[in-house]
């Protein structure tokens, strides 16, 4: 049987050290929202405002599953105290952007500045 790599979670020291490197808001917004929520970077990248459930202070995730490919399986994934005002900064700084995106997402995406990968040691 080939060797199969197991992967672990990160430590609370490891996460820390991974968000410290952060050097924008969005980054540690994304970094935060996906080790807190465990959402798929797919599902991440598709979150709309339509997704946040303020009041209730959870996520509504929709995926897998459905007839024909509707994605009509829902996820109740609750915000915690520490991605809340991350989400709530992100509108705050981005408030006109959001509000004026074709895309509608959360995140949204500019093809004009790729993407940059850092590695944190």
């Amino acid at each position: 049987m080939p060797y199969q790599y197991k992967r672990e979670p990160l430590t609370p020291d490891e996460a820390n050290r991974l968000a410290s490197a952060c050097e924008t808001h969005q980054e540690r917004l994304i970094v935060w929202t996906l080790l807190d929520t465990g959402l798929r970077v797919s599902e991440l990248a598709g979150l709309t405002r339509e997704h946040i459930d303020w009041q209730n202070h959870r996520l509504m995730i929709y995926g897998k599953g459905g007839i024909y490919g509707t994605k009509s399986k829902r996820r109740i994934i609750p915000l915690t105290d520490r991605i809340r005002p991350l989400i709530d900064g992100h509108f705050a700084i981005n408030w006109l952007q959001v509000f004026r995106r074709s895309d509608d997402t959360l995140l949204g995406s500019d093809s004009r500045q790729p993407h940059q990968t850092r590695v944190v040691r």
